[in-house]
This record gives structure tokens, C-alpha cells and sequence, in this order.
């Protein structure tokens, strides 16, 4: 697991900001029975199947993309359920 810490890549997802102009973007991660999805300001950029363990954990990362670019996460919300037996 540890030698392939990722379950699927998209290396489609366009340039996300080309200036120093403020860019907002809206992501979303949803797993609903296995079925993981992630979209990004509302279009499906990620998604299939994952078996996730009994505890997992959601990291979040970012790069600067350069000294003028700041890298800032809020609003964050979750919902964490039982599954059903």
C-alpha cells in the first residue's frame, strides 16, 4: 500500500491559475458503498471504486505553484456515518 499511496490519477485537469489574480476553486469528496468521487468547482475530475480500511483517513495538500501563489483551505465540512450492516 505504502508503495502506491494513491488509488487513481487524472493528469487532465487543466491549469488552475495562470496570474496573481485571486482564483477560488470548490472541491468536493464523496464516499457513498465504495463508490469514491471527486469533483472540482462541480465537475467530476475523479471516480470509481475504492475498499477503504475500518479507519482512513482524507489528506489534503497544495503547492504554491510559485512565490506569488497562496494556498489557502477553508470551509471545510464532513459527514461521517455508520454504514449499514
Amino acid at each position: 500500500m505504502f508503495e502506491k499511496p494513491w488509488f487513481f490519477v487524472n493528469t487532465n485537469i487543466p491549469q488552475l491559475v495562470t496570474s496573481s489574480m485571486p482564483i477560488t476553486h470548490s472541491y468536493t469528496v464523496t464516499l457513498v458503498q465504495g463508490a469514491l468521487t471527486v469533483t472540482l468547482d462541480g465537475s467530476v475530475v475523479i471516480s470509481g471504486n475504492v475498499t477503504p480500511p475500518p479507519i482512513a483517513y482524507l489528506y489534503v495538500t497544495a503547492s504554491t505553484g510559485g512565490s506569488w501563489e497562496t494556498t489557502v483551505i477553508s470551509n471545510v465540512f464532513a459527514v461521517v456515518s455508520q454504514p449499514p450492516n
